[in-house]
């Protein structure tokens, strides 16, 4: 019998088993992590459904309105894994476990960096009035010409419960807040528009 027939031998202090068996328990493991798979779907998932949501109402697949309506649901799902990943961690140190990171450490990195890209987004919706018609010349705005306007459109102008603006109607309260909102638009039509 020649020496390519003879099996090969482990040497010392290794099992044949522990050689082979190492890297599939590290699978196995991350096979037997349900709260990990949780937050690495739902971590990614959430901005996945965002892209799907923006995607489907930029292509027609539904109104741009539903797509919009899925944004808020969508940043609470993620809001909601990042809570829930912390309480695995905390569960897992009180009862003395170590965290297994791979997935969950990957669910809660998209979960964050998907949190992290809304934020200048909510700052702006909590620093901004909501006017959607801006005009640079508040004396004499452009009217519309291929929209017509409706019956109820100076009804909601914000400010009339305001102290600041009591007695005004409500064009004039649309020229405050636009007025306070960016204080470039005092200036004159002319003079804005010569800056571009």
């Amino acid at each position: 019998m020649s020496d390519q027939n003879e099996p090969v031998k482990p040497s010392k202090g290794d099992t044949p088993s522990a050689a082979a068996s190492a890297k599939p328990a590290r699978l196995g493991s991350l096979r037997r992590d349900p709260k990990g798979w949780l937050i690495l779907v739902l971590g990614l998932g959430a901005p996945l459904a965002f892209l799907i949501a923006a995607a489907g109402g930029g292509f027609g697949l539904w109104g741009w309105q539903a797509g919009l309506a899925a944004i808020p649901w969508i940043i609470l799902v993620a809001v909601l894994t990042l809570i829930l990943a912390i309480i695995f961690i905390v569960l897992n140190r009180r009862k003395g476990r170590k965290t297994r990171w791979p997935l969950l450490g990957l669910g809660m990195v998209a979960t964050l960096g998907f949190l992290v890209f809304w934020i200048p987004y909510v700052v702006a919706i909590a620093t901004l009035p909501a006017i959607h018609d801006i005009t640079t010349d508040l004396a004499d705005p452009p009217q519309f010409t291929a929209l017509t306007l409706r019956d109820d459109n100076w009804d909601n102008i914000p400010g009339a419960d305001d102290s600041d603006m009591r007695g005004m109607n409500p064009r004039q309260r649309w020229a405050t807040v636009h007025q306070d909102a960016i204080p470039t638009f005092g200036r004159s039509a002319s003079t804005s528009r010569s800056r571009w």
